[in-house]
């Protein structure tokens, strides 16, 4: 049976529609990763942005089926530039400030790849551009953090280098230090736009790896740089809640003898509960308190005394006590004899020994603290405003 030459025409058209067509369609279009694997798409930047180094732009994709984590890179005329972010959640957005470590150039893409899902990618369609920073008035007015910039891994109560290109910054910057982009702490309010300023990191700082530097001039208003990534902080041999204070109250410090017990400046009582070193003396010194294994005690002095801290005796083992009366027995006290001796403070209250000790003093209205301590004790000073040697505490209860 022949066909005719309109029919055989008409057979040919068909197959090539239904075959040839799509076959042509695979080989001028590649077919994507977000057509092929997971639905993962770069939407934004896709190609025609313009971004300036130094600036924060949204990096936004679709998240698809990609798992929890993406990776983000940088790529320039095809190949791997730089990381943007090895690990970060697929939420379809991600914050990035152009380092000043970008080159400027017009043949970037944005590349976002799942981290379990090896196939599962996706790049900008078309090239973006990036573009140097314009500087206010045509001059050259900048800042640039150089020191730390990312990755370091600094410790605490360790000294360090901040540095940064000055340029014409004005005579004055601020350091300021900020966690996860937010502020933690002034490093410093105001010093010379000098390109260097040596920090000693405070033991009390927290251990985190979201930690940058920003550096802000002081007379020109919008010059200012941030670290490009953040550094870590960790706090040095464990030792963490540091602080420094004054003894008050009582006028002497007389080394460490027992079971002492410590008015702050800021208005704490810190009981020492181990620990002995006599022989060193001081008027108000200040303390260092500090937890390390426990809460630890260490008081400014040139004495004998070892010390974790130059120029500090201790440390000795201490605890907080969070409930103390201060006051003044009312009338002479002869120590304490017997199991149940009964003292009225100037405050009002009575109060009645509740355990047998005999301990000797006479000293009319001496003053006493009463603190809990898993049970109400009384400690009574043996002279009058000098020291802080104290008797031997006895147990006692309110009447």
């Amino acid at each position: 049976m022949e066909y005719s030459l309109g029919m055989r025409m008409l057979v040919a058209m068909v197959v090539f529609v239904r075959v040839l067509v799509p076959a042509l369609f695979l080989l001028l279009v590649p077919l994507t990763t977000t057509w092929a694997a997971g639905g993962l798409s770069v939407t934004t930047p896709n190609g025609g942005q313009k971004w300036t180094i130094g600036k924060k732009y949204a990096i936004k994709w679709r998240k698809g089926t990609a798992g929890t984590s993406v990776r983000i890179s940088l790529t320039k005329s095809g190949r791997h530039y730089k990381w943007i972010s090895k690990k970060t959640r697929n939420d379809g957005r991600y914050t990035w400030k152009i380092p000043t470590s970008v080159a400027a150039g017009s043949a970037y893409k944005i590349k976002i790849k799942s981290v379990k899902k090896k196939k599962i990618l996706d790049s900008s369609n078309r090239y973006f551009t990036i573009k140097k920073k314009k500087t206010r008035g045509g001059g050259k007015s900048s800042i640039t953090v150089t020191v730390p910039n990312g990755g370091q891994k600094w410790k605490a109560n360790k000294t360090y280098a901040l540095k940064w290109s000055k340029s014409n910054a004005g005579s004055y910057v601020k350091i300021q230090l900020l966690t996860s982009g937010r502020h933690h702490m002034w490093i410093s309010n105001k010093t010379k736009n000098d390109g260097k300023y040596t920090w000693k990191i405070p033991a009390t700082l927290k251990t985190s790896n979201a930690y940058t530097i920003k550096i802000v001039s002081t007379t020109k208003r919008g010059i200012s740089d941030t670290s490009d990534t953040k550094f870590k902080i960790t706090t040095s041999a464990g030792r963490t809640g540091e602080f420094r204070s004054m003894i008050v109250g009582r006028r002497a410090f007389h080394g460490w003898e027992g079971e002492e017990i410590y008015k702050l400046l800021n208005g704490q009582y810190w009981m020492q509960t181990g620990g002995y070193c006599n022989g060193d003396y001081g008027d108000h010194p200040e303390v260092l308190v500090y937890h390390q294994s426990g809460w630890k005690m260490e008081v400014k002095s040139e004495g004998r005394c070892n010390s974790n801290s130059p120029g500090y005796i201790g440390p000795v083992p201490v605890k907080k006590l969070k409930r103390v009366i201060s006051s003044q027995i009312d009338g002479m006290f002869e120590g304490w004899v017997g199991n149940n001796q009964v003292v009225t403070l100037q405050n009002g209250e009575t109060w009645q020994q509740t355990e047998t000790s005999y301990q000797w003093l006479r000293r009319y209205e001496p003053d006493v603290l009463v603190f809990f301590d898993g049970t109400w004790k009384m400690k009574v000073y043996k002279d009058y405003a000098l020291t802080h040697r104290m008797l031997d505490a006895v147990r006692v209860k309110k009447l």
